[in-house]
């Protein structure tokens, strides 16, 4: 018995004797395809499985930011007693409220913290919204992943956030000196803007990847290790 080659439409995949000129199932023309293609995971993208200090320093990261935007807020507005300083002239009294440069600086860490230190998951235009917010949800559960970081300016990230928080600190400790010297009484939003900054150099500081295990993503959020 002979056994006839087969070939497949490269339109539809469809199998058809060698002989074909034209597919039996899509009537294209048959081009010169042996076998349909198989399909392949297309890597886009790595990502670094976050150490437990890592995560830490991640979390930590977030509520020092908030945390310092929102005693810089309410610093401005004398909310909570959160202002620099007072002193009395007449029967008033002024207040020292959070400087200028100060004010600027958490707004950066705010933008810089969420372009450098970014969760990976599937991009939305390949999966939707709906998609990413239960990949994250159920990273650790499905791959045993508590967090998963973009290797993209972590580095460069660390080292520009924590120069920042430096400069706020240098700051605020500056104006605890100048306040005191005009007749100020230092307040307690001038207190913790200096502590804060220190805080803030610490959990960043602490996202420094090292040692640190990096996986690849497909476009559907595959995770693929080795």
């Amino acid at each position: 018995m002979t056994t006839r080659s087969k070939v497949y439409c490269s339109s539809c995949g469809g199998g058809n004797s060698a002989e074909e000129k034209f597919c039996s199932t899509c009537g294209s023309t048959m081009g010169m395809v042996n076998a349909p293609a198989a399909p392949t995971t297309t890597v886009v993208r790595e990502g670094v499985v976050a150490t437990g200090v890592q995560h830490v320093g991640y979390t930590g990261a977030s509520i020092v930011a908030i945390l310092t935007l929102l005693v810089t807020i309410f610093g401005l507005g004398d909310v909570f007693g959160l202002r620099w300083g007072s002193r009395p002239v007449g029967f008033l009294t002024e207040i020292a409220k959070p400087a200028p440069g100060y004010i600027v600086g958490i707004v950066i860490v705010l933008i810089l913290n969420a372009s450098f230190f970014r969760l990976m998951a599937p991009r939305r235009r390949d999966v939707g919204m709906s998609a990413v917010r239960s990949y994250r949800r159920t990273l650790r559960t499905r791959d045993g992943i508590r967090l998963l970081l973009s290797p993209s300016g972590l580095r460069a990230g660390v080292v520009t956030v924590s120069l920042l928080w430096i400069g706020m600190g240098a700051m605020a400790l500056f104006d605890f000196g100048s306040l005191g010297d005009d007749g100020f009484d230092t307040g307690t939003g001038l207190y913790a803007s200096i502590v804060l900054p220190i805080l803030g150099v610490i959990a960043t500081a602490c996202l420094w990847p090292m040692s640190t295990e990096t996986v690849s993503m497909d476009r559907r959020g595959v995770i693929i290790r080795g």
